[in-house]
């Protein structure tokens, strides 16, 4: 049986875990993730939720300074600032990483999930852990899906 655990928790659990395990308990350390996405935007809300509630686990020892807007670059240079370290975290869409992974092309194809369920049952089980895994050279220890909106499910009327 397969449980949905949020993307959140499942981010947040990693990111204690990985982090924690090498620091002692008095270090502090602050992750910065960037995004090209604007302050107003649902999922950048998500990215300050996330942030808060690291925060608010961690007891302020895990800490995530978010540079929105392509404060630092744009999507593919936020990849390219995680390949050399300088960022902890970004979010991009797949079309940014075709260029580094071929493989992640499969995303951008329009129409080929039945329904937000079935998408799931794809991303989380058959492409996340036996298609796509961490794309090579981009710095990434882990890839994780999200979908932003529902042209990648089938029409019930089919394509117009």
């Amino acid at each position: 049986m397969i449980f949905k655990i949020p993307m959140t928790t499942r981010i947040i659990f990693i990111l204690y875990i990985a982090l924690t395990a090498c620091t002692s308990s008095q270090q502090k350390k602050e992750l910065k993730l960037a995004h090209g996405l604007d302050t107003t935007h649902p999922v950048h809300m998500g990215m300050v939720f996330m942030a808060d509630r690291l925060e608010e686990k961690s007891g302020g020892k895990l800490t995530i300074q978010i540079y929105p807007s392509q404060q630092l670059g744009s999507e593919r240079q936020c990849v390219e600032l995680l390949q050399i370290g300088s960022l902890a975290m970004t979010k991009v869409s797949s079309a940014v990483m075709e260029g580094f992974a071929p493989k992640y092309k499969v995303l951008s194809l329009p129409y080929i999930f039945k329904n937000k369920e079935h998408s799931y049952r794809v991303l989380d089980v058959k492409l996340e852990t036996n298609c796509l895994p961490p794309a090579p050279n981009t710095g990434s220890e882990d890839s994780h899906f999200m979908m932003p909106a529902a042209g990648v499910f089938t029409p019930r009327t089919g394509p117009s």
